[in-house]
């Protein structure tokens, strides 16, 4: 009775309202765990309405997430689980449990979580569809990505044509770097513009200006979107705080920005696609191609109008944020580590001299300490850290544990790429050299380095990535010397807190013709 009179001489409730308070709770908390799955992985304790949160370490959930992810398996295994709010989470936190679950078992984990994420309203409000990435696995998705691919090959994706177009916006970001002169700057922007114009010439079949303002305000939004898509995990699921929540509301406000922005943008370009086709022109661009695919196909059995805009929002948004989210980190890890950029000139320069060259796709066996670089440069910054998260479709056995349908899983190919087991105790350091053969000095990469991710929802853009960032990066750092800016020595290398693309924090670096 001691506690009760404390409680109720520094309250307003009385000893009997306390009573029926406490007994509601554990009331609730008894029947919620009775309806929780049986045979679950390992994972910590939960309670109605917050879930696990009560016991993680929030703060470090928050600041890094991707981290504290890996003390979570770190404790409880490599496949573990855990709940926010009412939504079962489980981690895969090796690269074993990942390729066990993702390519030996795909379909089975190659759902999505568009179906159940509250955030979808925001991202999607104008289609009846969820598009390629958030759609889960089915026959109607997987029409819709081999028709997507079948049209991207037929421009060129993975061939000369689009590597002439990529060279080109290399030649055109270069000449934009020289007349900064030697001023430090945050390159993300000009590298935005630049990235994005090589997914927009396949989309749209144009690119845009470094000085269009109406674009790069686009590119702001889709940076925020890509902040905002996977934050505030702790909020979205659990309603009674999110509705408070300051963060909430900005971030919902930030995506349906984009949403708006990006879905004006793609009914415009669909409209021209349409007039020039009426116009009789040869299709040029994606768009032209999949309307021409409709007006084959009058049953509509195949494909559907109403994919086609978030089609073009996905391959939009994918295809510029990614790369320029690397190549911003190379950016960084360059004027950082002057002495593998030393080495990285030196052997450009060996193969090819110390002037204007154009690179090709063809000159990578000729540098494998530049590819092996660009290599470590993705393993460390790791930017899809969870990549997307995936679902059950069905009931799964795993590892001799149940994972119930519709369950939440999230992939953490963060600590894959820093796992000691795998890289050795200089995980967390930046050494090129651990992806070239020591014998034969010929670049080797291991079966663990998994940017893309794995199985059946692995990155469908991998091939164009690849390309783009080994042609930009190559182009720049043959072209300029990077380093730090004087104000600034020592830029952090810690990611921005937030669950999804994983972003270096902002700084400037100095770009220094080497011809």
């Amino acid at each position: 009775m001691a506690i009760l009179e404390l409680i109720t001489a520094t309250t307003f409730l009385t000893p009997a309202t306390w009573l029926v308070s406490v007994l509601t709770f554990v009331l609730f908390y008894i029947v919620l765990q009775s309806q929780r799955p049986a045979n679950l992985p390992p994972g910590p304790p939960s309670l109605p309405l917050v879930g696990s949160l009560p016991f993680l370490d929030y703060k470090a959930l928050i600041k890094d997430i991707n981290s504290e992810a890996k003390n979570i398996s770190k404790k409880y295994g490599d496949i573990c689980h855990f709940y926010i709010g009412r939504r079962l989470v489980v981690v895969l936190d090796s690269y074993d449990s990942i390729k066990e679950a993702f390519v030996g078992q795909g379909v089975s984990f190659a759902g999505r979580t568009g179906e159940i994420d509250p955030s979808m309203q925001a991202c999607n409000p104008y289609h009846p569809v969820l598009g390629m990435v958030y759609s889960s696995y089915s026959p109607e998705w997987k029409k819709q990505r081999h028709l997507s691919i079948s049209i991207l090959r037929s421009l060129g994706w993975g061939k000369n044509a689009v590597e002439e177009q990529i060279q080109d916006e290399c030649r055109l970001f270069n000449e934009n770097l020289r007349t900064n002169g030697t001023q430090p700057l945050n390159p993300k922007r000009t590298i935005g513009v630049s990235s994005s114009n090589i997914i927009c010439g396949l989309l749209f079949g144009s690119r845009y200006s470094h000085d269009d303002l109406e674009f790069k305000k686009l590119l702001q939004l889709l940076d925020d979107y890509f902040k905002n898509r996977f934050s505030n995990v702790d909020k979205k699921h659990i309603p009674f705080i999110k509705h408070f929540s300051k963060s909430w509301r900005e971030g919902q406000r930030l995506l349906e920005q984009y949403s708006k922005g990006i879905y004006e943008l793609s009914q415009k370009k669909m409209s021209e696609g349409r007039a020039r086709l009426d116009a009789g022109e040869e299709p040029r661009d994606f768009i032209m191609h999949y309307l021409q695919e409709l007006e084959k196909d009058g049953s509509g059995s195949r494909i559907s109008d109403d994919w086609l805009g978030p089609l073009i929002r996905d391959f939009f948004s994918a295809g510029t944020e990614t790369t320029t989210t690397t190549l911003t980190w190379a950016m960084l890890y360059l004027a950082t580590h002057t002495h593998v950029q030393d080495k990285i000139h030196a052997e450009i320069d060996a193969e090819f001299g110390r002037g204007e060259y154009r690179f090709s796709m063809g000159d990578k066996e000729r540098l494998p300490y530049t590819e092996a670089s660009l290599y470590e440069i993705q393993r460390l910054a790791s930017i899809a850290s969870f990549a997307i998260p995936h679902t059950t479709i069905r009931d799964v056995n795993f590892r001799g544990y149940t994972i119930p349908n519709k369950t939440m899983v999230l992939a953490n190919l963060y600590s894959v790429s820093t796992d000691e087991r795998l890289w050795g105790k200089t995980a967390m350091e930046f050494i090129p050299e651990r992806f070239i053969d020591a014998d034969t000095g010929t670049l080797s990469k291991p079966e663990y380095w998994i940017p893309y991710s794995m199985g059946r929802r692995m990155c469908v853009g991998e091939q164009l990535a690849k390309q783009e960032l080994f042609l930009f990066f190559s182009h720049i750092v043959h072209t300029f010397r990077i380093t730090v800016d004087p104000a600034c020595p020592e830029p952090s290398l810690q990611a921005q807190p937030g669950a999804g693309v994983r972003s270096s924090h902002p700084f400037k670096v100095v770009f220094t013709p080497r011809f």
